[in-house]
């Protein structure tokens, strides 16, 4: 909801906060605002996974997301500027997902149920 929000209001709630003097903003935050949506099933999972004391999963995962994010960040700002980090974070949020998906997000199958 939140980043749908921003997506409609976000050139008009920059330059209402900010002033014109950050005219240009307003498309940063609508693409930022996206990164919500992966960030809050990380969280999510984040506290699924450790009611379930699978804490080594979620910082493994986690750890590889930090990573991959500071990595890309070195290498893609000074290629793309201002517009690489929402994408970095973007990425890694995505791998954190995936590697949890990969562990069956803190589920294991065992003969067709769901168990812990």
């Amino acid at each position: 909801g939140c980043a749908l929000a921003l997506s409609f209001f976000g050139l008009f709630l920059a330059d209402f906060i900010f002033g014109h003097q950050y005219q240009g903003i307003g498309s940063l935050v609508i693409i930022c605002s996206w990164v919500l949506i992966p960030r809050g099933l990380n969280m999510v999972n984040s506290s699924i996974l450790i009611a379930q004391g699978r804490e080594k999963l979620m910082l493994v995962s986690s750890g590889v997301g930090f990573l991959s994010n500071l990595i890309g960040n070195l290498i893609f700002i000074p290629i793309w500027g201002i517009w690489a980090p929402p994408a970095c974070a973007m990425i890694s949020e995505c791998l954190v997902i995936a590697l949890r998906a990969q562990q069956g997000f803190g589920f294991r199958l065992q003969d067709k149920t769901l168990s812990r």
